[in-house]
């Protein structure tokens, strides 16, 4: 049994007892003697002073490799505290395919410390996922202690894109990989070829000139493993441009003398005139084309 001097009036003790157990002063022992002085003199009385103590809340984890085997992901700790408190997680869409796990432990002083811990397979989806431990205690009667988390997952490059600066003109390509960590070594090559200009994850095509064209691989690692990526490249020259165009055309006239040709065939009742019409057509439009063949090949 403590004994407790409190020189203080009747009417404040239960201010004082009350200031006590708020501030969390943890107390030995059920039965305390507080002897309280007043006008008429001291007295004794006995009082059972019941004292809360808040959890210190924290969570631990660490980066797993990509796998099939359950670990754990991550551990919420209560630590310190009376009572014990409760302790869960918040998953969201992840209440499914993970579980948790709880431990107590008491201290001899009376306090508790409640560990619980996250329970799954570390699969490459889990990674940067959020989740959140929550805690609650009769200290804090308001709301609850919560604490986030990140859940950190490691896996190879599985996914390699290849992306130009400019969708229309570009001087340079990057190449992206879904990985975690990110890539640490980035390799271009060209197939059949000495090794392009590039530095890093960046290919570099300053001009468009058919001597760049060809396929371009990229190969990326980290210390888990490596993929690649491919781009073809096909530039074209003016020339090149100039002759696609002359086809295009070319084609187009040749159709509509073969439409003309079919439309003035089903014309029977004014076959002489539709002949006649079809000659100095068939004639000016063979004047067209050769005419057109020539600019094409000056």
């Amino acid at each position: 049994m403590n004994l407790y001097n409190f020189f203080v009036p009747f009417d404040l003790v239960w201010i004082l007892l009350n200031s006590i157990c708020k501030a969390g002063v943890e107390v030995m022992g059920h039965d305390t003697t507080v002897r309280l002085f007043d006008e008429g003199g001291p007295f004794e009385t006995d009082v059972n002073i019941t004292v809360l103590v808040h959890p210190l809340v924290t969570v631990d984890g660490k980066a797993h490799v990509s796998g099939d085997s359950e670990v754990t992901l991550a551990s919420c700790f209560a630590s310190k505290s009376k009572p014990a408190a409760d302790v869960m997680w918040t998953l969201g869409d992840l209440d499914d395919s993970l579980r948790t796990e709880t431990n107590y432990m008491v201290h001899p002083d009376g306090t508790f410390t409640v560990v619980s811990h996250l329970l799954g397979a570390p699969l490459r989806h889990l990674n940067q996922k959020k989740i959140q431990c929550v805690v609650t205690h009769s200290t804090q009667r308001t709301k609850e202690y919560e604490v986030d988390y990140v859940i950190n997952v490691h896996y190879p490059p599985e996914l390699v894109m290849i992306i130009p600066d400019d969708p229309t003109e570009p001087k340079e390509f990057h190449c992206e990989a879904d990985s975690n960590p990110r890539p640490s070594n980035y390799t271009w090559f060209k197939l059949n070829e000495s090794t392009p200009r590039s530095h890093g994850d960046k290919l570099y095509v300053p001009k468009p000139a058919s001597d760049l064209n060809g396929v371009y691989i990229c190969k990326v690692s980290n210390q888990y493993g490596s993929a690649s990526g491919v781009l073809y490249v096909n530039n074209q020259t003016e020339s090149t441009s100039i002759w696609s165009l002359c086809s295009f055309v070319f084609i187009s006239i040749v159709l509509c003398i073969c439409m003309v040709c079919m439309f003035q065939s089903k014309n029977v009742s004014s076959a002489r005139q539709s002949s006649s019409k079809r000659g100095k057509g068939g004639g000016f439009v063979f004047e067209i084309i050769v005419c057109f063949i020539c600019y094409c090949l000056s």
